[in-house]
């Protein structure tokens, strides 16, 4: 099954864990499933199209 994997970085405004209890939060609500220390998956088979930049909005807003 192809998946992004997402690293955050030491220098990243939140760690990992912080960061996916806001995308859980939402709005929207984004599932993404914890990999390692500070990873994370997201599942682009699922995708509708234009969900793909909803994430990216998403991860852009709660990280700068």
């Amino acid at each position: 099954m192809a998946r992004a994997l997402i690293t955050v970085g030491d220098g990243a405004r939140l760690d990992r864990d912080a960061l996916l209890k806001r995308l859980d939060a939402g709005p929207p609500r984004i599932e993404v499933w914890p990999y390692g220390a500070d990873g994370f998956h997201v599942n682009p088979q699922t995708l509708q199209p234009g969900e793909a930049t909803v994430i990216g909005d998403a991860l852009r807003r709660h990280l700068k």
